[in-house]
């Protein structure tokens, strides 16, 4: 029982660093947005590059999947993995 134990605390302590290690970021991202630091300034020099220009069907396709942000796919991809973390760190689950 002990060996089950320690594998769940590995697991809870695996999940901690993953989640300490992104709110960092996020909040490293937070702050260069707040303060228009470097990470904004590379962002206009990303934007400000030429842009392919595409034309008929396929290019009315592609920018109206450019325009959906693709939130959509981003939202599906976090509720897999947070639902992927709680099967994992569920007593009794599956490690992933």
């Amino acid at each position: 029982m002990q060996t089950e134990t320690q594998l769940r605390r590995k697991q809870m302590d695996r999940a901690l660093r993953w989640s300490l290690l992104l709110f960092t970021g996020f909040l490293l991202v937070t702050q260069q947005v707040l303060t228009f630091g470097p990470l904004v300034e590379y962002d206009k020099k990303i934007n400000s590059d030429p842009k392919p220009q595409f034309e008929g069907f396929a290019g009315f396709l592609l920018r109206r999947l450019d325009d959906l942000g693709l939130r959509g796919l981003t939202a599906t991809v976090l509720i897999i993995a947070a639902h992927l973390l709680l099967i994992s760190l569920k007593p009794g689950g599956h490690s992933i």
